[in-house]
């Protein structure tokens, strides 16, 4: 079972019963009390962002010229 990206393994009935009411009663410190997306927002340069062109813009990877799988 998975909680905000913390894998508890194998885990029983009772075992889920004593998690749900551990994690409501704010005892288990090492769940966080939310996911890891979306509270963290990154700042990425401009200069290190992903280029987006347009198709006619774009040139042939060259990775398709070293494989040979070109026309």
């Amino acid at each position: 079972m998975q909680v905000n990206y913390r894998y508890q393994n194998q885990v029983t009935e009772s075992q889920f019963d004593e998690l749900v009411q551990q994690i409501q009663a704010e005892e288990k410190n090492d769940i966080p009390k939310h996911g890891s997306l979306a509270k963290v927002r990154q700042k990425i340069p401009a200069e290190r962002m992903a280029g987006f062109q347009s198709i006619n813009e774009g040139s042939e990877p060259v990775w398709l010229k070293r494989n040979g799988a070109t026309k």
